[in-house]
């Protein structure tokens, strides 16, 4: 996984009519591998400078923040899917509540009926490879760490557009309510994808 952000673009004078004498813009490189997210900030820095001196142009390349990566934990991952499972299991077996609205197939239309048709081992929650770094990485200093992602309309994140129907925040809410439960206060691991 590498993700490569434009986020802020500065231009100066700034006028609809006139060439930038200078322009500043920030460039974020993400990947789960330090070796890769070095390499392609060594390669985007060359390209640039390429760029530049091909228009007779100056160009600084400045490094203001590096952060290495940092992997969750697979047992919480995998105990995290696990309860991820069990709570759709529930959900399709009736006892799903206000979070079973939040069940939907990949065209969005919801899929079962309390009917008890889909056993938690049929389920494959997504594992997610995740660029945030903010909280994760302060606390994998102090333990391991997992995440547990609540859908957002059309994937908007980190923006005013922002949107989380109720519904995903009680699906969300109730399987991290049963990993914190059974996994935790029983003391069940998974270890390697395994309960």
């Amino acid at each position: 996984m590498l993700v490569c952000t434009v986020g802020e673009v500065r231009v100066w004078p700034g006028a609809s009519n006139v060439i930038s004498s200078n322009t500043n813009f920030t460039v974020d490189i993400r990947s789960k591998s330090d070796t890769e997210r070095d390499d392609t900030v060594k390669d985007v820095a060359a390209a640039l400078a390429r760029m530049c001196a091909a228009r007779g142009m100056e160009c600084a390349v400045d490094r203001t923040h590096d952060a290495s990566a940092v992997l969750c934990d697979g047992a919480i991952t995998a105990g995290l899917k696990r309860a991820t499972a069990e709570v759709y299991a529930d959900i399709f077996a009736g006892a799903g509540g206000v979070a079973s609205t939040a069940i939907y197939t990949g065209d969005g239309i919801r899929n079962g009926d309390g009917d008890g048709t889909a056993p938690a081992e049929s389920v494959q929650p997504p594992v997610l490879i995740s660029g945030a770094g903010h909280d994760a990485l302060a606390m994998a200093e102090a333990c391991p760490i997992g995440m547990l992602f609540v859908r957002c309309r059309d994937g908007v994140s980190h923006s005013p557009l922002e949107h989380s129907e109720p519904e995903d925040v009680a699906f969300a809410a109730r399987v991290l309510w049963r990993y914190l439960t059974i996994y935790q206060s029983t003391g069940k691991r998974a270890r390697d994808g395994e309960l």
